[in-house]
């Protein structure tokens, strides 16, 4: 996950802090990383209120500037008028009082520091928007005043995340045995800092962008674009990061598909699910920042020892079940589970990764997966000529893990993974997927035909609790297929797990652990159908970047005011950029839980301090 190994900013007896990316003495470690927590918390909730704020003040400040502007022109006897399309119309009597308003909203947008000076200023301004609108209520219309009673919620909102988090802090350190290295009011003063540093940064921050990364080769390719490992320069940490081009994903009309990849990463907090760290986006890409997983995918290490033993592959399975247990239960579908989307830990663990299947169709799946052309009748290469890899990223391609129910395109439900996790089962003990077939027509034909059923080949030792787990898995009639009926639990409960302890399986030994310094991700001959997907890994290595960022408010919504050379202007939002600016309005995350399980692997391996 983390290698801090060559750093450059990184000193003897320091750590970088995954928080605020500061070097922190080792001894000193934990608690920063508690206060920075709270900063960094107290900082994405303010900012969030603090958004809703300035779009409300800004509603109201136009209306102001519309009636001033209208009033002067009537003075100078100008029957022309100012009126914005969505422009609220004030009132004479209105005007002051509106702009008493929007002051004191401008001076709680100033307030964003956990102290107690500005949370007896929020506090103040709070109650004295309440007074404005207990005592002049009914001379504000109605659209008005419903914008002073949001403001009003949000004020006191932000009051009460500032006061707990200020509070929070305050509970810290009185408590001496929560946080062991503060040992006199001096270095309670200097932690507090922290938080309050930490607040401020990430209030103010300049979002992650192409400039923080290093990129260093291609490890992947998919629909919309490729995966890339990166290194973070003020870290060290090695991360996968995957580019997606938005003029594919507007071309194939899939905004849905990645925009629910994105939210599926963001909201994921699962041992056998890949973290997200970062997102962010450009003109032309969109960037997932992930945990970069150094031993490859199954299908890799598949192809290297041709099938796994028994105890090899329930390993494997338990852990895939465990990840989808978790999907399930929170309303997740993968819909694409195979071994080319199993990566491998630097602990030897398996983490499921790629969760952009859209819910569609036969045809459409041929033809957004590139698994064949449009318009194609056969495949342009024989199959029988290119390697299991090979075929998954050709114009040719397979589809040797969907469920019949997903090519009829009829509706479905959790069961088609269910089915793709039996399919994956028979490839992990035989070598071989079970609908195996030269062309993609083949395996079409076997996966819909109700009396075609998968040999097991004789020279492999296959116990018949694996075979009966498989079987039951590749029903096709979804109701009956093992796992539906009556939940996961009885996929776990099935023979062939016997033995395996699913509270503790992160603590066993894989079989299989990478080696340090091994690449275990194969150069991919990608096909000429794919060439439109290739980003140039120079090009996101240059310091000055014509591919300007999109993005600096935690929203995703702000826009680089430039399209390339000066002077041009940011293009309308009904224009192919704008559009690809409008179809992605949150793709910017920052993910604390995985950032502060960073700082909790690092605390891990910090030598106990002594007791003084």
């Amino acid at each position: 996950m983390s290698n801090t190994n060559g750093n450059e900013e990184s000193q003897e007896g320091t750590e970088i802090c995954r928080l605020c990316e500061t070097a922190v003495l080792k001894g000193t470690f934990e608690t920063h990383s508690i206060f920075c927590l709270i900063g960094q918390q107290a900082a994405m909730q303010i900012s969030t209120i603090d958004e809703s704020l300035s779009e409300l003040v800004d509603e109201l400040d136009a209306a102001i500037y519309t009636a001033a502007h209208n009033y002067l022109r009537r003075f100078m006897k100008d029957k022309e008028t100012l009126w914005g399309e969505h422009t609220i119309i004030l009132a004479d009597d209105e005007f002051h009082l509106v702009r008493e308003i929007t002051g004191k909203v401008h001076q709680i947008l100033k307030l964003h520091e956990l102290s107690h000076q500005d949370l007896s200023n929020l506090d103040v301004l709070s109650s004295e928007l309440d007074t404005i609108a207990s005592h002049h209520r009914s001379k504000l219309q109605p659209s008005v005043a419903e914008i002073l009673e949001k403001i009003q919620e949000l004020s006191k909102s932000k009051f009460m995340h500032m006061k707990s988090n200020y509070s929070a802090c305050i509970a810290l350190l009185d408590t001496t045995e929560d946080v062991s290295v503060l040992q006199t009011e001096k270095e309670a003063a200097e932690y507090f800092q922290v938080a309050q540093k930490s607040f401020k940064a990430r209030y103010s921050e300049s979002k992650p962008s192409l400039e923080d990364f290093q990129f260093i080769r291609a490890i992947s390719k998919g629909a919309f674009g490729q995966v890339f490992l990166a290194k973070h320069k003020r870290t060290g940490d090695l991360l996968a990061i995957k580019v997606l081009k938005k003029n594919n994903i507007l071309r194939r009309k899939s905004i849905k598909r990645v925009n629910d990849e994105h939210k599926i990463l963001q909201n994921s907090n699962n041992p056998f699910i890949v973290k997200l760290f970062y997102s962010f986006q450009s003109e032309e890409n969109l960037f997932l920042v992930m945990e970069y997983l150094p031993g490859g995918d199954l299908l890799s290490l598949l192809e290297n020892i041709g099938y796994f033993e028994l105890e090899v592959a329930t390993f494997y399975l338990a852990e895939i079940v465990l990840a989808l247990e978790y999907l399930h239960k929170h309303g997740i579908i993968h819909r694409d589970l195979k071994p080319d989307n199993c990566i491998i830990t630097k602990e030897g663990h398996v983490k499921l990764t790629d969760f952009g299947l859209s819910a569609i169709g036969l045809t459409q799946v041929l033809l957004s997966e590139g698994l064949v052309d449009e318009g194609a009748e056969s495949p342009k290469v024989p199959s029988h000529l290119l390697s299991r890899r090979q075929r998954a990223y050709s114009c040719v391609g397979t589809p040797d893990y969907l469920a019949p129910e997903i090519l009829q395109g009829n509706g479905y439900d959790n069961a088609c993974d269910f089915w793709s996790l039996g399919a994956m089962s028979y490839e992990f003990l035989t070598g071989i997927p079970p609908f195996n077939d030269e062309c993609p027509d083949g395996v079409f034909q076997k996966i819909m035909d109700p009396t075609f059923v998968p040999d097991w080949p004789d020279d492999i030792t296959i116990t018949d609790a694996a075979k009966d787990f498989v079987m039951n898995l590749l029903i096709r009639e979804p109701q009956k297929r093992l796992g539906v009926r009556k939940g996961i639990d009885e996929i776990k409960n099935h023979p062939f797990f016997q033995g395996i302890s699913w509270n503790s399986l992160l603590e066993e030994q894989p079989q299989f652990k990478p080696n340090e310094g091994v690449n275990y991700f194969v150069d991919i001959p990608f096909a000429e159908h794919h060439k439109s997907v290739d980003v140039d890994i120079n090009k996101l290595n240059l310091k000055r970047l014509q591919d300007n960022y999109i993005g600096n408010s935690s929203s995703g919504e702000g826009v680089s005011p430039k399209t390339g050379s000066p002077g041009n202007v940011v293009s309308p939002r009904n224009s192919p950029r704008g559009k690809a600016i409008t179809a992605f309005p949150s793709f910017q995350f920052r993910n604390l839980n995985s950032l502060i399980e960073q700082n909790d692997t690092i605390i891990s391996t910090l030598s106990p301090r002594k007791s003084t």
